[in-house]
């Protein structure tokens, strides 16, 4: 009995559920991607410039958006990692938030 391609017939379909979930993961992992955004060397030195003046400023108050779900903080820059591309930041209500350089959004200083 000689059956040739016929056996692989029936691995061609897929199940709708199957495709709902593997179109959901390839959602998931394009908003990751999209989240890990690459940061040029431009914008690098722009924030440790911004970085550096926060420091010697402690009257000057850092405003982040970060996240996948845009969360806002506005504080006091506590430190920074440019190596691990971290900052750490201290709001009124002094709360510690660690938050890496990929995760940035939109980045500012005020006094």
């Amino acid at each position: 009995m000689k059956r040739g391609n016929l056996l692989w017939t029936g691995s061609r379909m897929m199940l709708s559920e199957h495709r709902e979930a593997l179109n959901q993961r390839l959602t998931e992992l394009k908003e990751e991607f999209d989240l890990e955004q690459v940061i040029d060397e431009q914008q690098l030195e722009e924030w440790q410039n911004v970085l550096e003046t926060a420091a010697k400023k402690q009257d000057l108050q850092l405003r982040i958006i970060y996240g996948k779900e845009k969360k806002e903080i506005i504080g006091h820059l506590i430190a920074w990692d440019s190596n691990q591309q971290m900052i750490y930041i201290e709001d009124d209500k002094e709360e510690r938030t660690k938050i890496t350089f990929k995760e940035i959004k939109y980045f500012e200083s005020y006094y």
